[in-house]
C-alpha cells in the first residue's frame, strides 16, 4: 500500500498478490474473483475516509497546541 501527496490530495494505491497452488488454488481464485469488484471499492472507501478523518484530527490537534480534545470515529 502506499500514498503519494499530489497538489489535491493523495493518491492510494493497494496491491493484493495471490500465488495458487495447483487446480484447487487456480479455481478457489477464480470463484472468489467476481467479489473482488464489490469488496474492494468500499474497503478503499473505507480506508480513505478513515484517513480524511485522522487528517482533519491531527491539524485540530496542532491548532490546539498538540491536545485533542476528542477523535472522531469512522
Amino acid at each position: 500500500m502506499t500514498v503519494t501527496p499530489t497538489d489535491t490530495g493523495a493518491d492510494y494505491h493497494q496491491r493484493a498478490i495471490f500465488f495458487p497452488q495447483g487446480l484447487f488454488g487456480r479455481l478457489y481464485w477464480y470463484s472468489i474473483l467476481p467479489f473482488h469488484g464489490i469488496i474492494f471499492p468500499g474497503m478503499v472507501e473505507r480506508i480513505t475516509a478513515r484517513a480524511e478523518v485522522e487528517s482533519r484530527t491531527d491539524r485540530v490537534s496542532e491548532d490546539n497546541g498538540g491536545h485533542v480534545l476528542e477523535k472522531e470515529a469512522v
